[in-house]
Order: structure tokens, then sequence, then C-alpha cells
């Protein structure tokens, strides 16, 4: 699993570290800015809620196009 630093970008990868990330201790912190280790988000949880509103931003499109093209 990845992990993304909310201040860097820095990306924390399980498959590559020696050491996954839930078993490294509060105290770590980011090897780039130096935050704490509850200033990271697992990768695949925020690509989903980004397909998430890419595909509700599609759907409302469409629904206004198919709107205005019925009713204009």
């Amino acid at each position: 699993m990845e992990y993304r630093c909310f201040n860097c970008g820095y990306v924390y990868d399980d498959r590559i570290e020696e050491i996954s990330f839930m078993d490294l201790d509060e105290g770590w912190i980011c090897p780039e800015c130096n935050v704490p280790k509850s200033e990271f988000e697992l990768v695949e949880e925020c690509e989903e809620s980004v397909e998430l509103k890419n595909e509700e931003e599609t759907i409302k499109i469409k629904k206004n196009l198919i709107d205005k093209f019925y009713y204009e």
C-alpha cells in the first residue's frame, strides 16, 4: 500500500520499505518535510474519492446536456 503526505506529497510505499506504514511508531515523521505520520493518507482511498467525484461530475454534465436538449 502507498501513503501520501498531505503536506509535501512524499509517498511511503509498503512494497519498497522494510516496515509497513501501519507498523511505524507514532513518532515517525515524513523524511521530506518532517510532518507526523498522522498527516499521511492512503493513496488508494484518495484515488477512489477522486474517481467518485469525477463520476458525479460526469453524471451532472450529462443530465444538464439532456435537459438542455429536451427543454430548449
